[in-house]
């Protein structure tokens, strides 16, 4: 049986931290776990390098935005080499090997009409990434994760059409129960 392991990609807007790594053990673990069960494993891991955070600590290290993401995404993949971490790659989203898998997976999937584009507005969190309602914030402001206070946004984006999947994904959850932890099967099935 093939086994394909992730961890988060990791944002670059900091060096890693004690939540990285345990993360990076965690699926560490399960990879060699694996292995040592005879299953053909896959690890990856690695940095995600896009997103407003980044450009912001970049800024505020006075450093170009790039060369701000190659001095951390390098902090982390030394560090997991220095713990011997078992991953079979390190993915970079600056990577040309990455940004060429993407362009292909968008063509196929916006050729299959899964891909629209539409526009979000809503209230965004920098910090977290993440939009939210105006019941979600707290105080009509603060992040309810963070604390930090949102922005109001409004882009023009595309989007997964998931809907069209529901069946399908809600069967396959029953079938091979594949969230971990378990506890947390309901929340992704209700969301």
């Amino acid at each position: 049986m093939s086994k394909y392991i992730t961890t988060p990609i990791y944002y670059v807007n900091g060096e890693a931290h004690i939540g990285h790594a345990y993360t990076t053990f965690m699926a560490d673990t399960t990879a060699r776990y694996e292995r040592l069960k005879g299953n053909k494993t896959f690890f990856l891991t690695g940095t995600d390098e896009h997103g407003q955070k980044i450009e912001e600590s970049a800024q505020k290290n006075n450093k170009p935005t790039q060369e701000f993401a190659d001095e951390i995404s390098a902090t982390f993949k030394n560090l997991w080499d220095e713990f011997e971490i078992s991953y079979d790659k390190f993915i970079r989203t600056t990577d040309k090997v990455h940004k060429e898998g993407v362009k292909k997976a968008f063509k196929i999937m916006f050729e299959k009409g899964d891909i629209y584009k539409g526009e979000y507005e809503g209230n965004y969190c920098v910090s977290c990434e993440t939009f939210f309602t105006e019941t979600q914030l707290i105080d009509k402001e603060f992040c309810p994760d963070c604390g930090k206070p949102t922005r109001k946004l409004k882009e023009e984006s595309y989007f997964f059409k998931l809907s069209k999947y529901e069946k399908q994904i809600l069967e396959w959850y029953k079938e091979k129960t594949p969230i971990l932890p378990k506890a947390k099967a309901n929340e992704v099935i209700r969301f």
